[in-house]
C-alpha cells in the first residue's frame, strides 16, 4: 500500500510539474496549466509526500522517489524566479514613477493595500475575504443602435483616503473582443480594488459579432464620460479616474486614454464631457494589432473587419504604438512570459516606446505566468503583481502625483 501511494504522488507530482514547464500544449490543458503555474506548490506538496513514503522506511521504493523528485524539480522552478521578480518589479517602479513613489501616497492607503508581495493568507483567500464593498448592477450608461449598455457600481464601504470624494476606476473585460462581460471572472478582483477606497465601474461595450472597430474604445470612452458626469451621484472625483483592462481590455483602455483628446474619434454620448484619464492599467494587451496572425478566422480580423493588407491604416489606427507621445497618462503593463495568446513583444515594444517619452511607464514581469494569470487573488504571480498595481494606483489617483 505505501508502495502504491507513493508512485501516485510520484506521479501527480511529475505530470502536474511537467505542466507548469511545458508550453501550452492545447485548449483543453490551458486552464490547468494556468492554475498549476500560480499554484505550483500543489505538485511541490504532492511530490515532497511521494518522496517521503518512499524512503520513510525498507524497502525503499526507488521509483516513487525518481518520479517525486522530477515532480519537484519540475514544480518549484517558479519559486527559484521569485526574488529575481520582485527585484525587477521594484526597479521598474522606482525607475518608472520615481524612486519617491510611496511618500506621495496617502499613509492610510498603506492599511489597505497589499502589505507584502506574497503571503500565506492571501495564498488561502485572504484578499478575497476582506472585500466588503456596495454593489449596483445593470445600470445603463449608453444606447448606440438602440443597444442597451450597462455597468456595474462597486463602492467602497472605507472612507476616501483623501477629501470627501473616492477616485474612480473603469474596469474593461477582456475575451478577445468577441466574447466577455462586465461581470466575469474578475469580479472579485473588482470588489478588492473597490476595498481599497476607489468607486469601480465595470462596463460592457460592443463586441466584434456587434460592431467593427472602433465602436469598442467610442464605448469605454462614454463610459469614462457617463462616470464623470454622475460623479456627484457616485462620490466619485471626477479629476481622478483610470482605466483598468486585461487582454483585449487592455488593448482597449490603452487606446481609450490615449485617444481621450483625438477629435478624430467621435463622441457616442455626452459630447460636453472631456474623456481624460488620469492613468492606465492593462495586463497583458494587443500594444500592434499587426502583429496577430493575418487570417480570416482570428479574432482581430472579426474585430477590424478585414486582413492587415486589405486595412493597413485602420490597423495602424487601432494599434496603442502608434500613439505614443509626450503626455500621455501614467501607464503600468502587466505582463506573463509563458503567455503564448498575447506574446510579450507587445508590452515590451509599447513600454520602450513610452520609455522614450516624458510619459511615466512601469512594466511589470512575470517570467513563469501565462495569460489570464490573474484571474486568482491567491495565485504567485497575481499576488506579487498585486503589490505593485497597488502602488501605482494609489501613486496616480490618490497621491500628489496627480497635481504634478
Amino acid at each position: 500500500m505505501r508502495k502504491f501511494f507513493a508512485t501516485l504522488f510520484g506521479a501527480l507530482s511529475t505530470s502536474m510539474g511537467f505542466l507548469v514547464v511545458a508550453p501550452k500544449l492545447n485548449d483543453f490543458l490551458w486552464i490547468p496549466q494556468l492554475l498549476l503555474n500560480e499554484f505550483s506548490w500543489i505538485p511541490t506538496v504532492f511530490g515532497v509526500v511521494g518522496m517521503i513514503l518512499s524512503v520513510v522506511r525498507k524497502p525503499r521504493h526507488y521509483w516513487a522517489l525518481v518520479l517525486s523528485v522530477l515532480g519537484i524539480s519540475f514544480s518549484t522552478k517558479p519559486f527559484w524566479w521569485i526574488p529575481r521578480t520582485i527585484a525587477d518589479q521594484k526597479q521598474s517602479m522606482r525607475r518608472g514613477i520615481g524612486a519617491d513613489y510611496e511618500s506621495k501616497i496617502p499613509p492610510v492607503m498603506f492599511t489597505r493595500m497589499a502589505t507584502s508581495y506574497w503571503s500565506l493568507s492571501n495564498t488561502f483567500g485572504g484578499r478575497e475575504r476582506n472585500a466588503k464593498v456596495h454593489v449596483s448592477s445593470d445600470i445603463t450608461y449608453s444606447m448606440p443602435g438602440n443597444r442597451p449598455l450597462k455597468l456595474d457600481v462597486y463602492h467602497p464601504k472605507v472612507a476616501p483616503a483623501v477629501g470627501d470624494r473616492y477616485p474612480a476606476i473603469v474596469c474593461v473585460h477582456g475575451g478577445s473582443w468577441a466574447s466577455g462581460d462586465k461581470n466575469d471572472a474578475f469580479t472579485v478582483h473588482h470588489r478588492y480594488l473597490a476595498s481599497q477606497g476607489y468607486v469601480v465601474f465595470a462596463v460592457q461595450y460592443r463586441l466584434s459579432g456587434e460592431a467593427i472597430w472602433p465602436a469598442q474604445m467610442e464605448d469605454v470612452q462614454c463610459a469614462v464620460r457617463w462616470v464623470k458626469h454622475h460623479a456627484d451621484q457616485y462620490d466619485v472625483d471626477a479629476q481622478r479616474v483610470a482605466l483598468f483592462g486585461r487582454s483585449a481590455g487592455g488593448h482597449i483602455a490603452l487606446m481609450a486614454a490615449y485617444r481621450a483628446c483625438d477629435p478624430a474619434v467621435k463622441k457616442t454620448c455626452l459630447p460636453d464631457v472631456d474623456a481624460n484619464v488620469q492613468s492606465v492599467v492593462a495586463i497583458y494587451p494587443p500594444t500592434d494589432l499587426r502583429l496577430w496572425r493575418s487570417v480570416s478566422w482570428s479574432a482581430v480580423t472579426a474585430l477590424m473587419g478585414g486582413l492587415t493588407h486589405e486595412k493597413p491604416q485602420a490597423y495602424a489606427d487601432a494599434s496603442p504604438v502608434e500613439f505614443v507621445r509626450d503626455g500621455l497618462p501614467p501607464t503600468l503593463l502587466v505582463q506573463g512570459y509563458m503567455d503564448e495568446l498575447v506574446f510579450p513583444a507587445h508590452a515590451e515594444s509599447l513600454k520602450n516606446r513610452l520609455w522614450c517619452t516624458d510619459t511615466p511607464v512601469v512594466m511589470l514581469r512575470s517570467p513563469w505566468s501565462r495569460h489570464g494569470f490573474d484571474g486568482s487573488l491567491s495565485g504567485l504571480g497575481a499576488q506579487i503583481a498585486q503589490y505593485s498595481i497597488d502602488r501605482f494606483l494609489a501613486w496616480s489617483l490618490y497621491g500628489e502625483s496627480r497635481h504634478e
